[in-house]
C-alpha cells in the first residue's frame, strides 16, 4: 500500500488548515471493473447460447444414432432376403440341371426319370400343371412311347423352372438395388451424424475456452477491488484542522 498522501490547502500565519487524503492506486480501476464486468456478463451469455446449442446438437445427434439403428436393422433384413433369394436361385439352377440331365439322356429309362422327378420333387420342388397331351408321343405303351412322353413332361417342368428362374433373378435385381440402397442411407446418416459430432466437439471446446476465460476475468475483477484502506481510515471523509 502506498504511503498516505498531505496536501495543505489554503490557511495564514495565524491558522493553519490542512486537508489529508488518503489514495490509493486501485482506486482509479473503477473504470476497468465496469468494462470487465460487462465482458463476464456477455461471456455468461456466450455460455448460457452454447450450452443451448450443445444440448440442441446432442438431441439431433440421438436422432441421427436413432434413424442410423432403423436403417441398419432393415438392411440386415434386406440382406436376409437377399441370400434366401440367391438360395432358391442355386436351389432352381440345381433343378434344371438335374432335369436338362434327364431330358437329354435318352437312354435314361422311365422308371430313371421318374426316379429322378420324384427326387427333385422331393426336395422341394413344386412341378407345373400337367402339361396335357403330347400330340407327337407315339400312342402305343412302348418303352419308347413312355420315355417321349416323360420327356416331353419334364419339357415342360424345365420351362416352368426357367421362367422360375428368371422371376427369382428379377427379384433378386430388385434386392440387391434395395440393398445398395438402404446402404448408401446408412452412410449419409452416419456421415451426418459425425459432422454433428464434430460440431458438437467444437462447441463443446469453445464452450471450455469461454469458460476459463470468464473465470479468469472475475479473479481479475476479485484481484482489482479497491482496498477498503480508505474507508477504514480514520482520515476517511475528514478535514483535520491543525494548529502550525
Amino acid at each position: 500500500m502506498s504511503p498516505a498522501v498531505v496536501s495543505t490547502t489554503g490557511g495564514n500565519a495565524t491558522e493553519g488548515f490542512v486537508k489529508v487524503t488518503v489514495k490509493s492506486p486501485r482506486v482509479k480501476a473503477g473504470g476497468v471493473l465496469a468494462k470487465l464486468e460487462v465482458k463476464c456478463e456477455e461471456k455468461d451469455r456466450e455460455i448460457e447460447s452454447l450450452k443451448a446449442k450443445v444440448v440442441e446438437l446432442g438431441r439431433d445427434s440421438g436422432a441421427k444414432d436413432e434413424k442410423i439403428d432403423v436403417l441398419k436393422n432393415q438392411l440386415q433384413g434386406v440382406h436376409r432376403e437377399l441370400d434366401e433369394e440367391r438360395g432358391k436361385n442355386k436351389q432352381l439352377n440345381d433343378e434344371v440341371a438335374v432335369l436338362k440331365y434327364a431330358f437329354h439322356e435318352r437312354k435314361l429309362s422311365k422308371k430313371e426319370i421318374e426316379r429322378i422327378t420324384e427326387q427333385v420333387r422331393s426336395s422341394g420342388f413344386k412341378p407345373a400343371a400337367s402339361p396335357g397331351p403330347n400330340p407327337r408321343a407315339p400312342k402305343s405303351s412302348s418303352p419308347d412311347a413312355a420315355l417321349s412322353w416323360a420327356s416331353h413332361s419334364i419339357e415342360v417342368e424345365i420351362e416352368d423352372l426357367i421362367s422360375r428362374l428368371a422371376t427369382t433373378e428379377a427379384r433378386l435385381a430388385m434386392t440387391e438395388e434395395k440393398c445398395a440402397g438402404l446402404e448408401e442411407k446408412v452412410r449419409e446418416a452416419e456421415q451426418q451424424r459425425d459432422l454433428h459430432q464434430r460440431h458438437t466437439d467444437i462447441v463443446l471446446k469453445d464452450k471450455t475456452k469461454l469458460a476459463a476465460e470468464l473465470q479468469a476475468l472475475k479473479e481479475a475483477n476479485l484481484a482489482s477491488e479497491p482496498d477498503d484502506y480508505f474507508a477504514r481510515s480514520p482520515l476517511a471523509s475528514k478535514n483535520l484542522n491543525t494548529t502550525t
